[in-house]
């Protein structure tokens, strides 16, 4: 059983979804991330992979249970990873454009 866990793994955990953990990152709020891999340029869309630590989850499910939530769901290893078809690879890159909900933002 691996200590890091990927955004699905963690909604799928909390019983959200992933959207949510990403608008969570996207404001500050959340559980604490890492991001794996190496940094873009500047102005380059950033995709490192982005993996939460198992022993935090597992703290924030006894945190939501001892505030009364409900988390019906358990910590388990994960299933095969199945990667997408090549022609799904890398879509905005080959592109050459951002996705419509993006805006770089220099934060330092």
């Amino acid at each position: 059983m691996t200590d890091l866990l990927t955004p699905s793994e963690l909604a799928v955990m909390l019983g959200m979804s992933v959207r949510t953990l990403a608008n969570w990152r996207s404001t500050g709020k959340g559980p604490p991330y890492l991001k794996i891999g190496v940094e873009p340029p500047e102005g380059h869309q950033d995709r490192r992979k982005v993996r939460y630590q198992r022993a935090v989850a597992e703290r924030l499910i006894a945190l939501l249970r001892s505030k009364g939530y409900r988390v019906a769901t358990r910590v388990t290893p994960a299933g095969p990873f199945w990667p997408a078809e090549t022609c799904h690879q890398d879509y905005y890159r080959r592109r050459g454009t951002l996705p419509y909900c993006h805006a770089y933002a220099r934060r330092f």
